[in-house]
């Protein structure tokens, strides 16, 4: 299984179906609504799988939406969804 910082959230990412060296790849789950396709890609040399798509929070908290039981549910839409690479960067 590939290391992945959501687990510290108590997230468990869906299992690799092929080598961790290899070019980015789709993953297919089945969940109630048909099947979702994720691509994943390995970071640099770490062998660390991210998803293609990145959820940015910059706009959760004050400087946006305030409201964080939305903000939970975003997340965990984005989670549900196969995402595990989020963007945390304060304003740049």
């Amino acid at each position: 299984m590939t290391w992945s910082p959501l687990q510290n959230l108590g997230y468990e990412p869906p299992p690799a179906t092929d080598g961790p060296n290899g070019p980015a790849r789709a993953r297919t789950r089945d969940d109630q609504q048909g099947s979702t396709t994720m691509r994943y890609r390995v970071l640099g040399g770490t062998g660390i799988e991210v998803s293609a798509h990145c959820l940015g929070t910059m706009m959760f908290g004050s400087a946006g939406n305030p409201d964080h039981q939305e903000c939970a549910r975003i997340v965990h839409a984005a989670l549900d969804q196969g995402i595990n690479f989020v963007d945390t960067a304060d304003m740049y």
